[in-house]
């Protein structure tokens, strides 16, 4: 479409390069009458001459401004004129253009939608974990017309191979395994999972220390609380003199007299301090083994 818009009138010379007035005229004159006025200080009785002379200087300016009005309007005719036709000419090319420009953003379309079918039988063919999704990894570049779908393939396999070397790495972590894979399927960041693998090892070991610290705490708590109840009650842990063997006296091999099985018997009594000392001094004198029950163990015996 080879036109050419060309100014036939006026030509380039003919433009107004420059509107001259008697400019310097009425800037001199203005000049020597404005400082007569900026020095004039009004009396109370000259307000009357004041409003007199603030109206003329208005009208004075008044009609300088409605002269520039009339030279503008003026000089922007013919540009009005010319802008305007020009305008609908612009509209008549603008219409068939857009025309056009659709054609051409349907074609494009289909032909990105045809590639990306394209793309995605290429994916599905490669076996994608099932929580991998194309959208996911898409790269919105290989819709483009220069993209090859052999690039893309390439591409594709890249992608696979590293998301199987996340994984190889994930499932190396142990405990934290199940928390960092989570992590890895919701964002495809390696980073972000193996961060999530640690932040669950290092709760959970947290979680243990806490449990075994309190642990210990009431096991503590509760052997000085039975300290407390055995010295209200003035019993003191038995000696343990029947730890060692017990002696037997050697008798002729005929009259050798088997010992009576020894049997382990639990029980719990309740005494006052007196009660104690007898059935202390009893067990000293007949070398019975004996073993204070601790705190639990009292399931052992039946």
């Amino acid at each position: 479409m080879a036109l050419e818009l060309k100014i036939l009138s006026p030509s380039e010379e003919g433009f107004v390069k420059e509107i001259i007035w008697n400019a310097d005229e009425i800037s001199a004159a203005v000049a020597e009458k404005m400082s007569y006025y900026k020095g004039l200080v009004y009396s109370d009785d000259q307000i009357i001459e004041a409003k007199k002379d603030r109206a003329a200087l208005n009208k004075f300016v008044a009609a300088l401004k409605a002269k520039d009005r009339e030279i503008k309007k003026l000089c922007l005719q013919p540009y009005e004129e010319f802008h305007s036709k020009l305008l609908q000419i612009i509209a008549q090319v603008e219409e068939p253009a857009a025309l056009i420009d659709k054609q051409v953003k349907e074609y494009e379309e289909g032909q990105k939608a045809a590639k990306l079918e394209a793309i995605r039988e290429l994916f599905n063919a490669k076996g994608f974990q099932p929580w991998v999704t194309l959208e996911r990894i898409m790269n919105d570049s290989w819709l483009n017309k220069s993209y090859s779908l052999k690039k893309v393939e390439a591409e594709l396999s890249s992608i696979q191979h590293s998301i199987g070397e996340d994984i190889l790495i994930i499932n190396q972590m142990g405990e934290g395994q199940p928390a960092a894979l989570r992590e890895y399927q919701r964002t495809l960041s390696k980073t972000a999972a193996v961060e999530a693998g640690q932040r669950f090892i290092e709760a959970k070991y947290a979680e243990q220390r806490l449990a075994e610290t309190v642990k210990r705490q009431q096991e503590e708590a509760a052997r000085k609380k039975q300290e407390e109840i055995d010295r209200d009650l003035g019993i003191a842990e038995p000696e343990a003199v029947a730890s060692e063997p017990v002696p037997v006296q050697s008798a002729p091999a005929q009259h050798e007299v088997q010992q009576p099985e020894v049997k382990p018997i639990a029980f719990i009594a309740y005494m006052n301090a007196e009660q104690f000392n007898a059935l202390n001094s009893c067990i000293k004198q007949n070398r019975i083994r004996v073993k204070q029950l601790q705190k639990g163990d009292d399931g052992k015996w039946q």
